[in-house]
């Protein structure tokens, strides 16, 4: 059985929410990576959240993210192993 990666979410940038599924556009990190700028949707089965990738980012998470730039930046930047 594979380790499972560690997940992180280092800062929200948009949540879009239904009774059973949420999509959020996050700057989040796994294991020991660099963070990254992701949106992930989860969806409610079971009684249990599950995850799977976003396909795209639309026009309101755009906005978003040039709205909050500068605060994804300094995220990204600061988490950074590799700079």
């Amino acid at each position: 059985m594979a380790d499972e990666l560690k997940f992180q979410r280092l800062l929200k940038v948009n949540v879009v929410k239904s009774e059973k599924s949420k999509v959020i556009l996050q700057v989040a990190k796994w294991g020991d990576n660099n963070p990254s700028l992701e949106k992930r949707s989860y969806y409610l089965k079971d009684s249990e959240w599950h995850t799977g990738k976003a396909a795209g980012i639309n026009y309101r998470d755009f906005k978003k993210i040039l709205k909050m730039k500068n605060e994804i930046k300094s995220v990204l930047k600061s988490e950074s192993s590799n700079d």
